[in-house]
């Protein structure tokens, strides 16, 4: 099973999403899924800086940088790499990694129940916010990537982003399927 192409974008209803998990939170290796290979491959480690939400992808999309829509899941613990979860998306972090946009959809777990009050960025707390922006510029400098967080935008900017995603992959199938390529 290609875990990029053969689980759907959409969860159980038109503002869900799934998830799949590629790093746990509070871990220092990074994993990425290797959307040819079909398998989590090891990518290094990110020194002194623990992931601070399980994060993952969005399968059947695209990003700005020709790479699945990438998502943090606000959980107490950490999963799995591989783990699917059904997600709200509640934010979007708009980010710039060198030339390319590399946004980041905020997400929290429909089953956990601690969760369901939280529907949108005005529900999270500033200074998480906050934290999540220092991660990823701090991350960025480590791995030698110039980032740069330009702003979190709302719920309703998360869904038009993922509807984007969804599109730029399915462009990407037709091109591959007019040239032939696999």
């Amino acid at each position: 099973m290609n875990l990029w192409n053969d689980i759907p974008t959409r969860a159980s209803g038109p503002k869900t999403i799934n998830v799949v998990v590629e790093i746990p939170k509070g871990s220092q290796n990074i994993y990425e899924y290797d959307k040819e290979k079909e398998f989590f491959a090891f990518r290094g480690v990110s020194s002194f800086l623990p992931y601070p939400t399980n994060y993952g992808m969005i399968p059947q999309t695209m990003g700005g940088d020709d790479n699945p829509l990438d998502v943090l899941v606000i959980m107490d613990q950490p999963t799995f790499p591989g783990c699917v979860i059904e997600c709200r998306p509640i934010a979007v972090m708009r980010m710039r990694d060198g030339k390319d946009r590399d946004d980041k959809i905020l997400s929290v777990p429909l089953s956990n129940p601690q969760f369901k009050e939280i529907k949108d960025l005005m529900d999270v707390p500033p200074l998480f916010l906050d934290e999540l922006t220092h991660f990823f510029q701090e991350f960025g400098k480590l791995v030698g990537k110039n980032t740069h967080v330009i702003n979190w935008e709302n719920d309703k900017n998360a869904l038009r982003t993922i509807e984007r995603g969804k599109d730029l992959y399915k462009q990407m199938l037709t091109i591959k399927s007019l040239f032939l390529l696999d």
